[in-house]
C-alpha cells in the first residue's frame, strides 16, 4: 500500500511540475515583447526557466539539501527577473511576496528561513534600486506608494512565517505522537517476546522438576542418590 501511495504521489508531483513548466513556457513564447529581439533579458528568462524546470524534475531522485537550496535560489532569481524584465506587469510584485511560501513545500526549517532571509535581502536591494536609480521611471506603481508596498511586503512575510510556524508546530506534535506509538508497539513486542521465552524455558524446567520429584519418591533409590537429586 505504501508503494502505491508513493507512485500516486510521484505522479501528482510530476503532473504539477509539467503544469508549472507549461505556464512558464507560455510566459516565454506567448505574446512576450522580448521574444523577437532575443536580447539578454530574454536569454536570462529562458535560462532561469530551464534551470528551474530541471531542478524540480530531478528533485525526487536527488532529495538533497544542496538541490533544495539551489532550487529556492533559482526560483527567487526567476521571480525577481520577471519583476525587472517586465515592469509593466504589476502582478510580478505579488510573486515576490510569495517566494518563501514555495519553500514550505519542502517541510524543512533551514530551507524556509533561508528563503525568508534571501527574500528580504533581494527586496531591500530592489527597493533601493527603485529609490536611487529608477526613481519611478519604470516602477512608478511601486515608487508612488513605496511605504504602502513595503508594508504589504513585510506583512505578507509575517503571514507566511506564521503559517509555516503553526504548521511546523503541528507537524512536530504529530511526529512526537507517532514516535510514542512506535515506542509503545516496541515495548509491547518486547513484552510478548519475553513472555514467550519465559514460557519456553519454564516448560522444560517443569518437566525436569517433575521427574526429579518422581525419582525422589522411588523406593529403590537409597538416601545417597536422593541427596544427589536434591
Amino acid at each position: 500500500m505504501r508503494e502505491f501511495y508513493n507512485i500516486v504521489n510521484k505522479k501528482i508531483y510530476y503532473l504539477s511540475c509539467v503544469f508549472m513548466i507549461i505556464i512558464m513556457s507560455m510566459g516565454l513564447f506567448v505574446l512576450n515583447p522580448r521574444m523577437e529581439a532575443f536580447d539578454f533579458g530574454y536569454v536570462l528568462h529562458l535560462t532561469l526557466v530551464t534551470l528551474f524546470s530541471i531542478c524540480i524534475l530531478i528533485y525526487p531522485k536527488y532529495e538533497t539539501y544542496m538541490l533544495r537550496f539551489i532550487t529556492i535560489t533559482i526560483a527567487s532569481l526567476y521571480f525577481y527577473a520577471l519583476f525587472f524584465l517586465y515592469p509593466d506587469t504589476w502582478s510580478t510584485f505579488i510573486f515576490l511576496c510569495l517566494i518563501p511560501a514555495f519553500s514550505i513545500l519542502y517541510f524543512d526549517s533551514k530551507i524556509f528561513y533561508f528563503s525568508l532571509v534571501l527574500n528580504f535581502i533581494f527586496i531591500s536591494v530592489t527597493l533601493l534600486y527603485i529609490i536611487l536609480v529608477d526613481q519611478g521611471k519604470l516602477f512608478s506603481h511601486i515608487e508612488q506608494d513605496l511605504v504602502g508596498n513595503t508594508l504589504n511586503f513585510v506583512g505578507s512575510q509575517i503571514v507566511i512565517f506564521l503559517i509555516y510556524f503553526l504548521s511546523d508546530v503541528r507537524n512536530k506534535k504529530q511526529q512526537l505522537y507517532y514516535e510514542q506509538i512506535q515506542q509503545t508497539e516496541r515495548l509491547k513486542t518486547t513484552g510478548q517476546l519475553a513472555a514467550a521465552v519465559a514460557h519456553e524455558i519454564r516448560n522444560p524446567l517443569t518437566v525436569v522438576k517433575g521427574f526429579l520429584q518422581l525419582y525422589e519418591k522411588e523406593p529403590t533409590f537409597d538416601d545417597k542418590k536422593k541427596s544427589i537429586l536434591n
